[in-house]
């Protein structure tokens, strides 16, 4: 993988400023690449440009600042990236959350679905045009093995009535795999492919406000997880290895492309994901022929 140049590729990392986007930057900075991290605060993106630079003096990185679980930052740094990042060819959708309490944003939607898919929706469907124009190019979505124990109550999706953070969390990947599959349908002959990546349980700081039910006892084991340098390592895979040109709307486990929940495949779940993501976002299906509002 390390053989995989990038100079010449600009890339688009959220939720860069720790963790696994952070290393995923750095890799795809050290391969060359002019890297755009999306990080929510200007002092610990600016730590991470530092942090990067440290070891990379040369890295040509561009730091944006958006809380992605706002729709009206999504769509504000998405506007930005295609001023300031014209090139695009890698957008790699990383930043999501864990959270404890129930909390919505400032669209009146739960924090972790606001934040952990429908910025993926929304940022995916307004820089699509972008990313075709510099086609070929590639979506990669973080995802998560637990989207497989996700329990979808559509009603109670973006205004739950009741909460429990396991279950918030693993719907939302689960929503980031069913769409990522029905959006690599949809691109076919663009030249822009979509792909999802569960890098698997990683020691970052995502589980610092879980800390209740199954949460606790996944956090057991992180000491005995790959670090986020590590699980970095997957997302940069599909983000640039040659042998992966041409697959797109598929699931991959760490290293290996997998089978995902079955019912993420349905179509007809694909459809009512896509339904209620146009009314909660106001933003019809991607387009290569539309440019960014």
């Amino acid at each position: 993988m390390d053989e995989h140049s990038l100079h010449g590729r600009t890339c688009v990392v959220t939720g860069a400023s720790s963790g696994i986007g952070l290393e995923t930057a750095r890799a795809l900075a050290a391969r060359g690449a002019v890297v755009g991290m999306v990080c929510r605060s200007a002092p610990r993106g600016e730590a991470a440009m530092r942090s990067i630079r440290d070891g990379l003096p040369q890295a040509r990185l561009r730091l944006f600042l958006a809380d992605l679980s706002s729709q009206r930052d999504v769509r504000r740094v998405a506007a930005e990236v295609e001023a300031r990042l014209p090139e695009l060819g890698v957008l790699v959708n990383n930043a999501g959350l864990v959270s404890r309490d129930l909390r919505t944003g400032e669209d009146g939607i739960e924090l972790q679905f606001a934040t952990n898919y429908l910025a993926v929706y929304l940022l995916s469907s307004l820089l699509t045009g972008t990313l075709a124009r510099n086609a070929p190019a590639r979506i990669v979505n973080v995802a998560s093995g637990v989207h497989g124990r996700a329990r979808m109550d559509w009603d109670d999706l973006a205004a739950p009535r009741s909460y429990n953070a396991f279950q918030a969390y693993a719907r939302s990947k689960f929503a980031v795999i069913a769409h990522t599959a029905a959006l690599g349908r949809r691109l076919a002959g663009t030249g822009v492919t979509v792909n999802a990546v569960e890098p698997g349980l990683t020691r970052t700081a995502l589980l610092d406000d879980a800390g209740v039910g199954a949460f606790r006892l996944v956090r057991r084991f992180l000491r005995f997880a790959p670090t986020a340098d590590e699980a970095a390592r997957h997302c940069v895979r599909l983000a640039c290895d040659p042998e992966l040109a041409s697959v797109t709307g598929a699931y991959f486990r760490r290293a290996k492309q997998a089978t995902a929940a079955e019912a993420t495949r349905a179509p007809e779940t694909q459809a009512r994901l896509e339904r209620l993501s146009v009314e909660l976002t106001g933003s019809t299906r991607p387009s290569t022929q539309e440019r960014n509002p």
